[in-house]
């Protein structure tokens, strides 16, 4: 064999030992950063204005904000007001989970057996959001979105629970700028 092959050999040798080193070193740094990006833990019995709970001590509000340990929906509509628009509309800014939470409502009331993998159904959604293609008005030149081509899709396609809701129709539509509670 050529001293040449024998060269090339063990190149890719200790190429490969090192990759395995760079691996072995930047994985657990990898899973350490995910860690600590990791969701908020999901707890039940703690009072749904108790951020910080399930936030694992985050600080999830500003400082000069009041404390909301023991703060329902009607507390934190009596600032957060639709009429105000902007960052003071909550509902806009916090996933559906944290206001439907804050206003009582009981994971079991629309996941059978209080599981999350079992999605309620849209009659679900309307036993409390009776009328919502009446609550969304047409703006302007945009069209109602609950009123579609599409038919009457299932309110989780836009409205995600434990994540900021997403504009279903702007996946197409991009001129459909809406801002989705």
């Amino acid at each position: 064999m050529s001293t040449h092959a024998n060269c090339s050999s063990f190149a890719r040798r200790a190429l490969g030992r090192f990759c395995f080193l760079l691996a072995a070193a930047i994985l657990p740094l990898a899973l350490l950063a995910a860690a600590s990006m990791a969701a908020p833990s999901f707890k039940p019995n703690v009072a749904p204005g108790n951020c910080a709970a399930c936030h694992e001590g985050k600080k999830m509000v500003g400082a000069d904000h009041p404390d909301t340990t023991k703060m329902t929906w009607k507390e934190c509509a009596a600032c957060h007001k639709k009429e105000t628009g902007g960052a003071k509309t909550l509902a806009m800014r916090i996933p559906a989970d944290h206001y439907h939470m804050l206003a009582g409502q009981k994971c079991a009331a629309c996941h059978k057996g209080g599981k999350p993998e079992n999605l309620p159904e849209q009659a679900t959604c309307k036993n409390c959001h009776k009328d919502y293609v009446a609550k969304t008005p047409d703006k302007g030149e945009l069209v109602n979105p609950h009123k579609n081509h599409l038919g009457e899709p299932d309110c989780w396609v836009c409205h995600t629970m434990h994540k900021p809701s997403v504009n279903f129709c702007a996946s197409c539509h991009p001129a459909m700028v809406y801002k989705v509670p």
